[in-house]
C-alpha cells in the first residue's frame, strides 16, 4: 500500500473543509448546525483549540454544517483530534490524521492510527497524496507515440516523453528490435518495421528491379558493379548499368563484380595451372607433353611393338617388349629410345636391384629359358641363369632373385643373385604370375586358384594370405601390407592386406575394368586398367577416394614409381608414359 503523507491536526480538518467534499460532525448529544462555510472553519477552529462543547452550541466551535463543508467523508465522523506530534501506532504502522492512497483509494489515518476509506475510489482521476487530484498514477508508464515512453511523476502528471532508442513502444515500455515505420534493405528484401518493432519483409525486389535502394526495388545501386562476361559494369547515378570494362592480365577474370584470378598467379600472369604446359601443376612446372588436369603427361617412346613390363632407375626408364625381343630404355626427361637388349625369345619380367637390372628371357613355354643382367645405363647383357623353364615375372632382392613360371601348374623358384642353384620356393601352383618380395616373405598370385601366397625368404613353408579372390593377378609390397589387384574383365578390384596381423583382405577400389599392374610409394596405392579407354589411378593406403591421373590409354599394363611420377607401358599403343606429379 502506498501512503502520501503531509497534513494532519486542524490543518488536515481546513484541507477537508475547504476540499469541495461533504463532511459530518457531531457536537453536544448530536445537534447539528445547518451552518455556511463559516460553520466549517469554526469545526476547525475548535478541533485546533481541542474545546468541546456540552449545551446546545448549533453556533459553537465544535460543529460544522454538512452544507457548507466542501471537505471528505469519512466512515464513522472525522476523528481530527490528534496533534500534529502524533506518532506511529506500534499495531498499525500508520500516523494519526494522515492522508495516503490504497491504489485508487484515498484514505485517513484516525486517531487510533487505523486507516480509514475516505469516500469511494477515484474514478475520472488518478489517486495522489489521498485526493483524486492526479491525470495519472505515480510511476506508472504510458507511450506517447509509437516509439517514445512517458513516465507519471509523484504529482499524478505525465513527465517528458523519452524516445526508444531502435525500438518499438509497447504497454508503457521499449520493446522489438527497430521504431515502427522504419524501413531498409537487406539483400534484396526492402523490410520495414511493423507495429511490434519487428522488421518485416514489404517486398522482394526481382526481375527487372532486382536491386533494394531505400527500401524501393530498383535496376541497380548507384556505384554497386556486376560482372557481363570477362568485364565489370558500374552502376549510374540514374540507377542503370553503364557500359561494360574488360578485365585483362594479370586479372583477366571477373568474379562478384570485380577483376581477378579465378586461376593461379604465376610471374605477373594468371594461368590455369590445370592445362598450361609451361606451369602444369604448379608455376613454373613445364611439360614436354600434354598437361590435363594439372598433371604432365609425357609420351617418352613411341612405335613400340608391345612395351610390357618396366622399371625405373638411374635417370632412364628400361622396359621388355617381347614381340620385339628387345629390352629397351629411354631418359625420364624424354629423348630417342635406346635399345639394350636384342634377339632374345621373349622377354617378360623385370627388376632392379642395386646397380644391377634384371630380366626374364622365356623360351614360349620351353625349358631353354634364361635369366639375364646388365648394368645400366647400357651395358651389355649376361646370362645369369641358363636352362630355366618358362620364366615369367621376376622380383629382386639384395642377396636373391625370385620368379614365377608361365604354366600351369607351375611353380616359384629363387636363385641366388649372382647365378647359382635355383632352388624351388613353392610348386604345383595355379598358374602364378606377379611376384613381390620384401625383407622377410616373396609374395604371388595364382591366377586360377584365385589365391595370394607367400613364402619366407630363407626357406620354409609357403602359406596362403588370401583365397576366393577374383583372377588375382599383380602385386606388390611395402614391408607392412601386400596390395594386389584381382583383375576380372569387369568388377575387378585393387585389395590390401596387412602381413603382421593378418585377417581379412580390405578393398580398396571395386568397380575397376580389368585393373593389371599396380605398384606403391609412402602414401598411395598406383594401378592400370586396360580394357577400354585405359586408365591410370591412385588410391591413399588403407583407403579413402580414388583419384583418376590419366584417361585415353589404349591399355595400361605394368606400371612403375619413382619420387616424383609415374610411368607406365600402353602395350596396345606402343608408348611408354609418364605423369607428373604423381
Amino acid at each position: 500500500m502506498t501512503r502520501y503523507k503531509g497534513y494532519s491536526g486542524a490543518s488536515l480538518v481546513f484541507l477537508l473543509a475547504c476540499s469541495g467534499q461533504a463532511q459530518k460532525a457531531s457536537s453536544n448529544g448530536g445537534a447539528t448546525s445547518n451552518g455556511d462555510a463559516a460553520g466549517g472553519h469554526a469545526a476547525e477552529t475548535g478541533a485546533s483549540d481541542g474545546a468541546t462543547s456540552s449545551s446546545g452550541g448549533s453556533n459553537s466551535g465544535g460543529s460544522g454544517g454538512d452544507s457548507g463543508c466542501a471537505g471528505a467523508c469519512i466512515e464513522g465522523g472525522l476523528d481530527a483530534t490528534a496533534n500534529a506530534d502524533a506518532t506511529t501506532s506500534p499495531d498499525s504502522g500508520c500516523v494519526p490524521a494522515t492522508l495516503s492512497c490504497d491504489g485508487q483509494q484515498p484514505q485517513f489515518c484516525n486517531a487510533s492510527a487505523i486507516w480509514q476509506n475516505i469516500g469511494a475510489a477515484c474514478a475520472s482521476a488518478a489517486c495522489v497524496q489521498g485526493a483524486c487530484t492526479g491525470v495519472c498514477i505515480p510511476g506508472s508508464t504510458q507511450c506517447s507515440d509509437p516509439s517514445a515512453v512517458q513516465t507519471c511523476s509523484p504529482e499524478g502528471q505525465w513527465g517528458a516523453a523519452a524516445q526508444c532508442a531502435n525500438q518499438a513502444c509497447l504497454s508503457g515500455s521499449c520493446a522489438g528490435t527497430c521504431s515502427p515505420g522504419a524501413t531498409r534493405c537487406v539483400g534484396a528484401d526492402a523490410q520495414t518495421c511493423n507495429a511490434s518493432g519487428q522488421w518485416a519483409v514489404s517486398k522482394t525486389c526481382s526481375g527487372a528491379t532486382p536491386a533494394c535502394l531505400s527500401a524501393a526495388c530498383v535496376v541497380c545501386v548507384p556505384g554497386s558493379t556486376q560482372c557481363s562476361g570477362t568485364g565489370v559494369e558500374t552502376c549510374s547515378p540514374a540507377q542503370q548499368w553503364g557500359s561494360s570494362s574488360l578485365c585483362s592480365q594479370p586479372t583477366p577474370d571477373c568474379a562478384q563484380g570485380a577483376c581477378t584470378c579465378l586461376e593461379t598467379p604465376c610471374s605477373g600472369a594468371c594461368v590455369d595451372t590445370q592445362t598450361d604446359p609451361n606451369n602444369c601443376g604448379g608455376c613454373g612446372v613445364t611439360c614436354g607433353g600434354t598437361c590435363a588436369l594439372g598433371e604432365c603427361v609425357v609420351q617418352l617412346a613411341a612405335q613400340q611393338q608391345l612395351p610390357y613390363s618396366l622399371v625405373v632407375t638411374g635417370g632412364y626408364v628400361f622396359w621388355t617388349d617381347p614381340l620385339a625381343s628387345t629390352v629397351s630404355r629411354v631418359s625420364i626427361d624424354g629423348g630417342t629410345p635406346m635399345v639394350v637388349a636384342s634377339g632374345l625369345d621373349n622377354p617378360v619380367g623385370i627388376a632392379v636391384e642395386g646397380a644391377s637390372i634384371y630380366f626374364t628371357n622365356d623360351d614360349n613355354m620351353g625349358s631353354n629359358g634364361s635369366i639375364e643382367s646388365f648394368s645400366p645405363p647400357g651395358g651389355s647383357p649376361a646370362t645369369i641363369a641358363p636352362s630355366v623353364t618358362s620364366p615369367w615375372f621376376l622380383a629382386a632382392d639384395a642377396t636373391q632373385l625370385y620368379w614365377t613360371t608361365a604354366i600351369n601348374p607351375g611353380s616359384v623358384v629363387k636363385m641366388p643373385i649372382a647365378g647359382g642353384t635355383q632352388t624351388p620356393v613353392a610348386s604345383n601352383q595355379a598358374y602364378p604370375r606377379g611376384i613381390a618380395v620384401d625383407g622377410s616373405n616373396v609374395y604371388w598370385t595364382n591366377t586360377s586358384g584365385g589365391t595370394v601366397m607367400g613364402a619366407p625368404v630363407g626357406g620354409g613353408a609357403s602359406f596362403t594370405l588370401a583365397s576366393g579372390q577374383n583372377l588375382p593377378s599383380f602385386i606388390a609390397a611395402d614391408g607392412t601390407n601386400v596390395y594386389w589387384t584381382n583383375g576380372a574383365m569387369t568388377g575387378g578390384s585393387v585389395m590390401q592386406m596387412s602381413v603382421a596381423d593378418g585377417g581379412s583382405p580390405i578393398t580398396l577400389a571395386s568397380g575397376q575394368d580389368e585393373p593389371d599392374g599396380i605398384a606403391v610409394d609412402l602414401t598411395h596405392v598406383y594401378w592400370s586398367t586396360d580394357t577400354g579407354s585405359g586408365t591410370i589411378v591412385r588410391v591413399p593406403i588403407g583407403g579413402g577416394a580414388s583419384t583418376t591421373l590419366a584417361t585415353g590409354q589404349d591399355e595400361a599394363n605394368q606400371l612403375a614409381v619413382d619420387a616424383t611420377s609415374v610411368y607406365w607401358t600402353d602395350s596396345i599403343g606402343g608408348t611408354v608414359m609418364k605423369l607428373t606429379p604423381k
